[in-house]
This record gives structure tokens, C-alpha cells and sequence, in this order.
């Protein structure tokens, strides 16, 4: 998250720094009016482009792969294990449900199959169990 914010921040700083540059440059008539145009309406279009992406993909990659990395099963089955990765970010069941493909009832069952394995009973003792025997990094 933090890598995000910096990335963009120093993306908007260089455009920020490309416009009075071309602001400059048009003021001094080194470049016309409609380049000056045509360049910031490229920037912005490229700008778009880019920024649509990144949000595309990241989403694509969150979907795929869950919230969280699983460093070990500890017992658990493959989707207990997405399920519970699910669960410590805070995802709700028809968040889980959706992400995976399955119902809401599928999603019920696989819980109460993690709060068995790790003997908990509830979400917030099955996440601070997660993470204390190290089941999701």
C-alpha cells in the first residue's frame, strides 16, 4: 500500500513538473498552443490508460489469489485455507463467496471446519489463530 502511494505521488510529481516545463515552453512560444494541448491530452489519455490497468490487474491478482499469502496448511484443506486467508483481511461471507465462486452456505461450511481444526469459535479468535501459528503470513 505504502509502495502505491509513493509510486503515484511520484508520478503526479513528474507530471506536475512536465506541465510547468510545457507552461514554460509555451509561454516563450517554444511550443504552439495546440502542441501544448495535444501533449497534456496525451499525458492525461496515457495517464488513464495506465492507472485503469494497474487497478484491472491488481484486482485480477486479489481474485486469484485471496488476500493473503498461506505459508503452511496446518491441517487444512486448500479452500479452508482460502477461506480463512479471506477471513483475517475482514472479508464478509458473500464477499468470500463471491471471490471464490461458491455460496454463501459452502462458505458457512468451510468455516466451521477451520473454527474445528484451530479450535476457535469465532472469526476474530480463528484470524489472531492464523496468525499465531503463522498459517497466513
Amino acid at each position: 500500500m505504502l509502495g502505491s502511494i509513493i509510486r503515484y505521488g511520484a508520478l503526479l510529481g513528474v507530471l506536475m513538473l512536465l506541465f510547468e516545463f510545457l507552461r514554460r515552453a509555451n509561454t516563450i512560444r517554444f511550443v504552439s498552443d495546440d502542441a501544448y494541448l495535444l501533449i497534456i491530452a496525451l499525458v492525461f489519455l496515457l495517464g488513464g490508460f495506465f492507472l485503469s490497468w494497474s487497478f484491472i490487474r491488481a484486482n485480477q491478482l486479489k481474485n486469484q489469489r485471496g488476500p493473503a499469502g498461506i505459508v503452511k496448511l496446518d491441517g487444512l484443506s486448500v479452500r479452508e485455507s482460502e477461506v480463512l486467508s479471506f477471513l483475517v483481511h475482514g472479508f464478509s461471507n458473500a464477499e468470500i463467496a463471491s471471490s471464490l465462486g461458491v455460496t454463501r452456505n459452502t462458505v458457512k461450511t468451510h468455516l466451521k471446519n477451520v473454527f474445528v481444526k484451530l479450535d476457535v469459535s469465532n472469526r476474530t479468535e480463528a484470524a489472531a489463530e492464523a496468525r499465531v501459528r503463522g498459517i497466513i503470513d
